[in-house]
């Protein structure tokens, strides 16, 4: 009887092992893809090429642009 209860134990395993192969390649491939986009998002990127583009940030840009070509046409002129 005792054989039969191991025999039982090791179907039963062997059984839940091959229904959580499905679960164990998902969740492998999906942690191959987070390495892979980490792996991307740590390249170098010079900072010219990057263009941050804030809502209400290029009004204040063009004015600031402004007073910084009035500056330099004042201290032209009084130069």
């Amino acid at each position: 009887m005792d054989m039969l209860n191991e025999q039982l134990v090791l179907l039963a395993t062997i059984v839940a092992a091959v229904a959580a192969l499905p679960a164990l390649i998902d969740y492998l491939v999906e942690r191959r893809k987070r390495k892979e986009r980490l792996a991307l998002s740590l390249e170098d990127v010079p900072v010219s090429s990057l263009k941050l583009h804030v809502v209400g940030l290029e009004g204040a840009l063009d004015d600031i642009a402004d007073l910084i070509d009035r500056a330099r046409q004042a201290r032209f002129t009084q130069a």
